[in-house]
């Protein structure tokens, strides 16, 4: 919400990121890695925002993973 406010008054590449690693803290990975790529696009040098996309990144690749292996040993049983 903080954040939300933030924005609406003075867009920026802080305001975006701290939207965004707020998100990511709720498990809104879609949401806050749109943040985090506006944040990105603002201030392409902000190393904080490039980390934490990788990082969601990483975390997606592992849910999809996980996912495809719960749902085949469920259905090859």
């Amino acid at each position: 919400e903080h954040y939300a406010n933030s924005l609406s008054l003075m867009p920026s590449a802080r305001a975006h990121f701290g939207r965004g690693t707020c998100l990511a803290a709720l498990r809104r990975r879609l949401e806050a890695m749109a943040e985090l790529e506006k944040a990105k696009e603002l201030c392409p040098k902000m190393l904080g925002a490039i980390i934490n996309l990788a990082g969601l990144g990483l975390g997606n690749i592992w849910i999809f993973f996980f996912d495809s292996v719960y749902n085949y040993s469920h259905d090859s049983n």
